[in-house]
């Protein structure tokens, strides 16, 4: 776990997320390599932010290597005592990190819908896996030609994605006469499961 100014890091190997029936809904908790870990996002008014942190209950059963409190705009004395008094850390941005990618989670004061995730206008890598996943989740199997047009990608980096895909052991290579075909996991399917409810936090 490093800090970097207000970016703070874990390293993950896989997703895992959690919403617990105890959390707001303003709350996660995701599954890093050093253990679980609390994601509060506050977000409005320094009321607003005031009243999340006061009611946000966590059992004491529930170990937790971190509580993460990410915030839009600003935060005053009163945030940082209650946030302190909790052993909350506040930080301006969140970011996960693996082999594979990284994902940067912030929040802000859309009061409509709050966008958890940096959005860019060209597709992530992790947005194109997922397409791959979807794809390979709705059919039996698939050659590689089919995977590149229905993902609209160029057939090197296809390659390499897939290739990627295949050492997490999220993908599966068949064999056959004609041709290679690449199939779905089981645990593909959950990491596809995990990757859909991060893009719903």
């Amino acid at each position: 776990m490093n800090k970097n100014n207000e970016l703070q890091v874990f390293d993950f190997e896989h997703l895992c997320l959690d919403n617990p029936n105890f959390l707001l809904e303003n709350a996660k908790i995701i599954l890093t390599e050093k253990g679980k870990v609390l994601v509060l996002f506050l977000s409005g008014t320094i009321i607003d932010k005031i009243n999340i942190l006061k009611n946000i209950k966590i059992p004491e059963d529930i170990p937790l290597y971190a509580k993460i409190g990410i915030y839009s705009g600003m935060v005053d004395s009163n945030i940082k005592k209650i946030a302190h008094e909790h052993d909350i850390k506040l930080v301006k941005q969140l970011s996960f990190r693996s082999s594979l990618y990284n994902i940067i989670i912030r929040t802000n004061d859309n009061k409509t819908k709050i966008n958890f995730f940096d959005r860019e206008s060209k597709r992530s890598k992790i947005q194109i896996e997922k397409e791959i996943l979807e794809i390979l989740n709705s059919r039996e199997k698939m050659p590689i030609t089919k995977i590149v047009y229905k993902c609209n990608l160029n057939y090197k980096y296809c390659s390499d994605l897939l290739n990627d895909l295949i050492k997490i052991n999220t993908i599966e290579v068949l064999e056959e006469k004609m041709g290679i075909k690449y199939k779905i996991t089981q645990f593909g399917r959950e990491y596809l499961s995990n990757l859909k409810k991060l893009g719903e936090i």
